[in-house]
């Protein structure tokens, strides 16, 4: 969780994670619009939508979860003016799509270091689908959206409904620099971690988000999920609410995705 010191010699820090002011460590980048939310769910239930060998470690601090629970970050939002860096030369192509996932954070492999972990994303464009699973080991699966009413409704490719998110606001919008929802300090501090997906196989696949909320705005909201089977594997349907004050809406938050490769525990 805390920032590495940089080697003169190489961009990558000396925790292993790649550097924020070097675009070659980072496969690519986009916009983010759309909401980020905390549930809590009970330690047994997250543990079906792990890996074997992934452990559970309490937060340090965060959101108020009752006893025995864990908290799971969800995030569901628009990926907008979508960039590819070749050579850290930045190759725009304006796509704009679709995408959510599920995000574990504070797990670690038999006592190693934290990490976050990806259970299962989705999105509605086929080439990050498919690199997110045969790359990252992120559970990634092509879905499709629609509105009914305040809804929005993820369907499968067969057309089977997987979920339905209810969000609305609950205050102005003004820049994160200087946003005083404890929320925002706790999602920093998970998505800074380590990230680790995993293949069909067992094998764990490390990577790295950089969620940058610098030139973002951001405004406290609520949300309710309704989550039906086969959104992720492990998971049976359930309502998740967000805990006390945990939702927040934001807009213009930069999301880099950093190179795939081995899971250093």
């Amino acid at each position: 969780m805390h920032p590495g010191r940089e080697d003169s010699t190489t961009s990558i820090r000396l925790d292993g994670s790649p550097s924020p002011h070097r675009a070659a460590d980072w496969v690519g980048e986009a916009i983010f619009n759309g909401h980020i939310a905390v549930w809590a769910w009970s330690v047994d239930d997250v543990r079906r939508v792990l890996a074997p060998g992934l452990e559970l470690v309490p937060p340090p601090f965060g959101p108020t979860i009752p006893p025995e629970h864990h908290p799971v970050i969800f995030v569901h939002g628009e990926q907008t003016r979508g960039t590819n860096f070749f050579a850290g030369i930045p190759l725009r192509s304006g796509l704009a799509y679709q995408e959510g996932g599920f995000f574990v954070p504070f797990v670690r492999m038999r006592g190693g270091r934290l990490s976050t972990a990806v259970p299962a994303m989705y999105a509605d464009f086929f080439p990050p689908v498919w690199h997110g699973e045969a790359h990252y080991g992120y559970g990634k699966q092509l879905v499709a959206f629609r509105e009914e009413g305040p809804l929005r409704v993820c369907l499968s490719a067969e057309g089977r409904v997987l979920l339905e998110l209810a969000a609305e606001p609950r205050g102005p919008w003004y820049r994160a620099a200087s946003c005083v929802e404890p929320l925002m300090a706790f999602v920093q501090a998970a998505t800074s971690l380590p990230v680790v997906g995993w293949t069909r196989e067992g094998g764990f696949i490390g990577s790295h988000f950089l969620w940058r909320f610098a030139d973002a705005h951001v405004r406290a909201a609520d949300s309710s999920v309704e989550l039906h089977a086969g959104m992720m594997a492990g998971a049976a349907r359930r309502t998740c609410p967000d805990v006390t004050d945990g939702t927040i809406e934001v807009r213009g938050m930069i999301w880099r995705l950093g190179w795939p490769g081995r899971f250093d525990v």
